[in-house]
């Protein structure tokens, strides 16, 4: 039934984080032939939204505005690595296992 599978598909969205709904969002996006043309307009969208977050810092426009801007940079990140057939979690845990790294190197010192 129609109605059961769109039923499922709303609850399984609903239990989903948001990092979660937005590769999902991406790939549904991608099936319905509105893709990104290439990687280099991934890579300049991402400059744009740390222009604009350097901007709502600059003006000093307030938490909100900025907490939007960093969102708008994370999905472009995110799209990069959609596009890209990487792993969004595979390389967020490289990154932490790095940054720890680099962390447990400096308590050292």
């Amino acid at each position: 039934c129609i109605e059961s599978g769109v039923l499922n598909k709303i609850l399984l969205v609903k239990t989903m984080s948001s990092l979660q709904k937005l590769i999902a969002l991406e790939r549904d996006t991608a099936k319905l032939g509105f893709d990104w043309p290439n990687v280099e307009s991934i890579i300049d969208q991402v400059i744009s939204e740390c222009d604009e977050i350097r901007q709502t810092i600059r003006h000093n426009e307030g938490m909100e505005r900025l907490l939007e801007e960093v969102g708008d940079l994370i999905h472009a990140c995110i799209s990069l690595c959609v596009f890209q057939n990487l792993n969004v979690n595979e390389a967020l845990a490289q990154s932490t296992t790095k940054f720890s790294s680099r962390l447990d190197a400096l308590q050292q010192i």
